[in-house]
C-alpha cells in the first residue's frame, strides 16, 4: 500500500469514527439504552422493592422507602458512596430483620446516608 493511500484510508476511517460516536452519544443515545448506573440504580430500587414488601406497613416505612429510592436516583454511582457503608449496611440488614423500622433506625440511616452526601457540594471557582 502506498503511504499516501494509507494516510487517506486513516483520516477518513479517523472521521467515520468520530461521526459515528457523535451521533450515538447525542442523537441515537434513546436506541442504545441506558448507562450501566442507570441500570444499577433500578437494581437496586427493584431490590428495595423486595425487601420493602416483608416489612410492616408504617410510616416509617415509607420515609425510609422514599429516602433511599431519592438517595440511589441523585447518586447514579459508585463515587457518591458513603464511605462508612458497611455500617450502613448492617443497619440496614437489622432493620430489616425484625420487619418492623423504628424511629430511631430511621434516624440512623438516614444520618449515615447524609454524611456520604458533603462532598457532593457545588466546587467554588
Amino acid at each position: 500500500m502506498k503511504p499516501g493511500c494509507f494516510v487517506k484510508s486513516v483520516i477518513v476511517l479517523t472521521i467515520i469514527v468520530a461521526v459515528a460516536i457523535y451521533l450515538i452519544k447525542y442523537k441515537l443515545s434513546d436506541y442504545f439504552g441506558k448507562t450501566g448506573k442507570q441500570i444499577i440504580g433500578e437494581y437496586i430500587i427493584d431490590d428495595l422493592e423486595t425487601e420493602f414488601n416483608t416489612i410492616k406497613a408504617s410510616p416509617e416505612k415509607d420515609s425510609l422507602k422514599i429516602f433511599l429510592e431519592d438517595y440511589v436516583k441523585k447518586s447514579q454511582s459508585l463515587d457518591s458512596l458513603p464511605e462508612n457503608i458497611d455500617t450502613l449496611v448492617t443497619k440496614l440488614q437489622r432493620a430489616f430483620e425484625d420487619s418492623i423500622i423504628e424511629r430511631k433506625e430511621l434516624f440512623e440511616i438516614q444520618a449515615l446516608l447524609n454524611t456520604g452526601n458533603n462532598h457532593e457540594r457545588s466546587k467554588k471557582n
